[in-house]
């Protein structure tokens, strides 16, 4: 699976992007624009690049024995780009000379599925439960050992609100003002979802490979 763009002039050529123009392979899990306007392309296995606004692709692996490790989600946080990955949770890491890698967070589930922004941390999906990290360590916000949490999507609408993939099952998720988490079941769907995506009006859609398009409103 190659990565394909579309021009944003009039035009109806399409660029395609793939191992030949370096990227690690063209099997990819996750996309993601930061702040600079620079594409971050997460692969399944091999780590990520980076493309920039000029067309050069840069190569940042993961270090160590997670070098093979696959991608699902990054994110960025006070300036720091975060990987979800199926080894844990990385960060990249600037050294001397501007060489940059993806290291691991210490303390970390061996699995995340998920990961996004919540107030001056992240809120990680994992299978078993939902965790917020500070910064420095991981606070258990929601358990459940029979349950993936696969999907964390924050409300367009009312700050402090994620909708959450659950195996199956729809869930609104918010912290009290006890801090204490709280989640209310929207729905079950009939098979697991392939993708999702929430609309400015906090619609959310999701598809299968078998039985069509949901919608959540």
């Amino acid at each position: 699976r190659d990565l394909h763009s579309f021009p944003t002039r009039r035009s109806s050529d399409l660029r395609t992007l793939s191992q030949e123009d370096g990227l690690t392979s063209n099997a990819i899990n996750a996309l993601f624009l930061d702040q600079e306007k620079q594409l971050w392309i997460g692969h399944t296995s091999g780590g990520a690049v980076r493309l920039d606004p000029t067309g050069s692709i840069s190569l940042f692996q993961h270090w160590g024995q997670a070098a093979h490790a696959g991608i699902f989600r990054l994110t960025e946080a006070n300036g720091t780009l975060y990987a979800a990955t199926d080894a844990g949770l990385f960060r990249l890491v600037t050294h001397g000379m501007g060489n940059a890698k993806f290291l691991p967070v210490e303390s970390m589930p061996a699995h995340v599925n998920d990961v996004v922004v919540y107030r001056d941390g992240l809120l990680l999906g994992r299978f078993g439960g939902l965790d917020y990290f500070d910064g420095r360590q991981t606070h258990p916000a929601q358990e459940n050992a029979s349950q993936d949490f696969w999907r964390i999507l924050p409300s367009q609408r009312e700050p402090g609100i994620y909708y959450c993939l659950i195996n199956q099952k729809v869930a609104r998720i918010s912290q009290g003002p006890d801090q204490l988490w709280q989640r209310q079941d929207l729905g079950e769907l009939a098979e697991p979802a392939n993708s999702c995506y929430l609309d400015p009006q906090d619609n959310l859609w999701l598809n299968s490979a078998r039985t069509g398009l949901w919608n959540f409103d």
